[in-house]
């Protein structure tokens, strides 16, 4: 992952991922190469806060089972029709040309339309040997119907604290202190969002205009009365009275 820069990214290993997720990722890996592909399936359903490294885990569970990239399909869960299941069900039988899995990985799949759930229950009680589906979901999976929930193992990520966040961008990307709390606070967990910001400060550099940008973004996604005394602890008076100004 050399000459990476924030805005592109691109976690490889658990190792590189923060807070819980890191722990999430290497638990299950960690498990797959336990069962040395004894397990038949697998189906897991990774659900909580955007930016919290879903994708992530989600990849690396493909690319750890797949023999060769082909084998593994992404779709956004928009995407999911009735057709596009009847087509998963017909080509089931078919196995892979490498001799790995066949994944499927699917995004949002709380977007899956409810008749495209219900016609994926069957897909996913006859998935053959060596087939495995791994989808994720920003949203609360109450937001699916029940019985599409049951054919999947449940795994709930949450984002980073907003100190883990901070830690690691002035460890990672040798940010200052100070910039990394701002960022931390208004990224709210969300990893996604600090990196853009991130890359950002590394581009334009510290000035006036960036920092109230922040401040203000701060003030935009946080405006609690606990976030605001933050803000004044953390940031001094006069950020927090240009903070005031920008609310």
């Amino acid at each position: 992952m050399r000459n990476q820069s924030p805005d592109n990214y691109r976690p490889e290993t658990p190792a590189d991922l923060i807070g819980e997720a890191r722990k999430i990722g290497a638990a299950i890996l960690k498990q797959i190469r336990r069962m040395n592909g004894a397990a038949p399936t697998f189906k897991f359903m990774l659900h909580g806060p955007p930016g919290a490294g879903k994708t992530s885990i989600a990849k690396m569970i493909a690319c750890e089972i797949a023999a060769d990239k082909i084998d593994i399909e992404t779709i956004n869960g928009r995407n999911v029709d009735s057709e596009t299941v009847r087509e998963w069900h017909r080509n089931a039988a078919y196995g892979s040309l490498f001799g790995g899995w066949k994944v499927k990985v699917i995004n949002e799949a709380d977007l899956i339309p409810a008749v495209a759930q219900d016609l994926m229950l069957t897909y996913l009680d006859d998935l053959p040997p060596q087939n495995a589906v791994v989808a994720t979901s920003n949203q609360n999976v109450a937001g699916l119907t029940e019985r599409f929930q049951t054919r999947f193992r449940l795994v709930k990520v949450l984002g980073p604290s907003c100190d883990e966040l901070s830690q690691w961008l002035i460890e990672k990307w040798y940010l200052p202190k100070q910039t990394a709390d701002f960022i931390s606070l208004g990224a709210c967990g969300n990893v996604r969002q600090a990196l853009l910001d991130a890359a950002n400060f590394r581009t334009f550099g510290k000035t006036e205009r960036r920092q109230k940008a922040l401040i203000k973004d701060v003030a935009k996604i946080a405006p609690s009365k606990q976030t605001w005394d933050t803000v004044q602890s953390r940031y001094g008076s006069e950020k927090a009275t240009a903070t005031n100004d920008l609310r």
